[in-house]
């Protein structure tokens, strides 16, 4: 959410700085290969690498957090909340079908 307001703000020094810090942190040791351009890519690349090791592994991680946020991040990321916000760029902060 802090980093979708940072979006919202227009803010791509921090977002972009941000993003490569999430990649670093979160989705290189899942095995995502590159930095996400966008909030929302980080989020499919994020959702997608976390499936792959759930089946790798056997085991589910909980959604309770992402079921928590996803719906306000969703609300932001589509324009709820700003209009002039890019809605191609977040597109994959959509329901999870799981």
């Amino acid at each position: 959410m802090w980093l979708a307001s940072k979006q919202l703000a227009g803010r791509d020094d921090v977002v972009s700085a941000e993003l490569g810090k999430l990649h670093a942190h979160l989705l290189a040791p899942l095995g995502v290969a590159a930095v996400p351009r966008s909030l929302g890519q980080a989020v499919a690349e994020y959702r997608a690498a976390r499936d792959n090791w759930e089946k790798v592994l056997r085991q589910r991680v909980s959604r309770a957090a992402e079921t928590t946020v996803l719906p306000s991040l969703r609300q932001v990321t589509m324009g709820r909340h700003a209009p002039n916000t890019r809605r191609a760029e977040c597109a994959c902060v959509s329901k999870s079908p799981s």
